[in-house]
């Protein structure tokens, strides 16, 4: 008697998965075909249906960005935004920086969330975008926009030893 063995849902669910991936890897180009013929339709469709849910989408939008997730992102999309670069191009690194960081950078202040004067606020430089601190918005609104040009090099004086001297 042969046996027969009863697949999970989570099995069938990796199956499904798995044909659906080995498909779409043997039918990219006309999908893809598919997808470039269709643009105006989907284009409608999308208008028609953020139009009928407007509302509902406003809703989700709003409880998505007060969870941890949508906070960092929008914070993250904020920064990006306002053209500040991060060390390395790291921005969950300049995140977890903001967030843990407790005191202003320059005056030692105790930050708070929020649009008081203690709020946080990453300081950079609007010229090269690069972060120079996490600072109280006291702080952040003395220091200038830009760094200060680099004073130029004073040129090298060079004597030349060999030079005859009439008397």
């Amino acid at each position: 008697m042969p046996r027969i063995s009863k697949l999970t849902d989570i099995e069938k669910q990796e199956s499904r998965r798995r044909a659906q991936r080995k498909w779409q890897a043997k039918n990219a180009e006309k999908i893809k075909q598919n997808y470039i013929d269709n643009r105006e339709a989907r284009t409608q469709y999308q208008l028609a249906y953020r139009g009928r849910h407007k509302e509902d989408i406003k809703e989700y939008a709003k409880k998505y960005r007060s969870t941890p997730i949508g906070t960092k992102r929008n914070r993250i999309g904020n920064w990006k935004r306002i053209g500040i670069i991060p060390d390395n191009n790291d921005w969950d690194a300049l995140y977890d920086r903001f967030i843990s960081c407790d005191n202003c950078e320059r005056c030692n202040t105790e930050l708070v969330y929020g649009w008081s004067i203690n709020g946080k606020s990453c300081d950079h430089d609007h010229t090269t975008g690069i972060v120079r601190g996490i600072l109280c918005r006291s702080c952040n609104s003395k220091l200038p926009k830009q760094s200060p040009p680099p004073m130029p090099s004073t040129p090298e004086i060079k004597f030349d030893l060999n030079l005859a001297v009439d008397s």
